[in-house]
């Protein structure tokens, strides 16, 4: 964790259900959830993703899933939705299945905005 929350990068860590595990301090201010206590809420109700491709972080969790213990997938563009306000950001997601720690996923956003 003090790596992750040494970087400048926004970091979000959810486990298998999608719940989230760690945010570090520079996506609480990106994603605007700075002052909100965020652990065990659902990645969906804190983040609002829209894609300008056809592949989703769901369609490519469920291929990954079944086809590899580790995958990596960049979306470019991807667009968030934060309250009446969108951002843009690459999104650069790791998966690495059955890790000690209950992280299934690790989140990096990098602002395109």
């Amino acid at each position: 964790e003090y790596i992750l929350e040494s970087t400048p990068v926004p970091v979000v860590a959810v486990d298998k259900d999608m719940n989230v595990v760690f945010v570090n301090n520079p996506a609480k201010q990106y994603l605007e959830l700075e002052g909100q206590n965020i652990s065990s809420n659902s990645f969906y109700d804190i983040c609002h993703l829209s894609f300008s491709g056809d592949e989703t972080i769901d369609q490519w969790l469920d291929t990954a899933r079944t086809k590899s213990l580790k995958s990596t997938k960049i979306w470019n563009r991807a667009r968030i939705e934060i309250g009446d306000n969108s951002k843009y950001a690459d999104i650069v997601v790791f998966y690495a299945r059955a890790t000690s720690s209950n992280v299934e996923l690790i989140m990096a956003f990098y602002d395109q905005t």
